[in-house]
């Protein structure tokens, strides 16, 4: 839990449990009397959400980074970044098209 003395970022270990919690409560909610396709439509959504939020979150990192090494290194860096996003999302799409989702 977030204490006085810590930075309102710091998450602890069950902070991270009830956060894991509160997303499958929500999807649950968020899933009810929904089809199939609505049910991946939103997942879609909360899936994109996640990657800009992930993006955004590294963009300070990404600026410090290129105060320390050549602007050409920090750019191929955070591209292949992405490309191995990239490669995670097509691999998670194969896996729901074939059926094998996890």
């Amino acid at each position: 839990m977030v204490t006085s003395n810590s930075s309102p970022l710091e998450l602890d270990e069950a902070d991270l449990d009830m956060l894991v919690i509160l997303a499958a409560i929500l999807a649950i909610v968020l899933a009810k009397e929904k089809t199939s396709d609505e049910v991946n439509a939103i997942g879609n959504f909360f899936a994109m959400l996640g990657l800009a939020l992930t993006v955004l979150g590294s963009a300070p990192i990404a600026a410090q980074r290129s105060r320390t090494q050549p602007p050409e290194f920090s750019a191929l860096e955070d591209m292949q970044q992405q490309i191995n996003q990239l490669k995670l999302q097509l691999e998670l799409l194969h896996d729901k098209l074939s059926g094998k989702e996890k």
